[in-house]
């Protein structure tokens, strides 16, 4: 999970980590079917990413 991050931040330190060609590639939510869901998921937004990129 890449903490409350938007998309383009999320990027932007993709990039100045080094990595070229990153781009995300399945979102999904991330507290699904727990407790935390319906607390904290739906106030925050949260979700989680999976990406790919080359160094």
């Amino acid at each position: 999970m890449a903490g409350a991050l938007p998309v383009a931040e999320l990027h932007s330190l993709m990039e100045q980590a080094g990595l070229k060609d990153a781009r995300i590639t399945a979102e999904f939510k991330s507290f699904q079917g727990t407790s935390s869901e319906l607390q904290v998921a739906p106030h925050m937004r949260l979700r989680a990413a999976n990406f790919t990129a080359r160094r």
